[in-house]
């Protein structure tokens, strides 16, 4: 397993684990379920998070392979079955970041 994690401006946490077959993103975010929404088109999860009234945006870029994205207790989760293990690894900066204050 390989681990990346960022840590936003307001301290929050977006985690990547490489599975080698799956690709596990987790990030935590301070507000209910129901305030966030996922999409995924293609290889891009569109993250969208009401909060404050304020409706912020954020696209993370995923490896190619089937993916699920479930919201629990304010924990975003994106999994992602690949066929390949270079695409789980992943080459350069896969940093992202969620802006939960746009």
């Amino acid at each position: 397993m390989n681990q990346q994690l960022q840590i936003d401006r307001d301290g929050g946490f977006l985690r990547r684990y490489n599975y080698g077959d799956r690709v596990v993103i987790a990030a935590d975010l301070p507000v209910a379920d129901e305030a966030v929404d996922v999409d995924v088109v293609g290889d891009t999860a569109i993250v969208v998070i009401e909060h404050d009234g304020r409706i912020g945006e954020s696209e993370l870029d995923l490896p190619h392979g089937e993916t699920s994205a479930t919201v629990n207790n304010g924990v975003l989760t994106i999994e992602i079955e690949t066929d390949r293990t270079e695409d789980a690894i992943g080459s350069g900066d896969d940093s992202a970041e969620l802006d939960e204050n746009a």
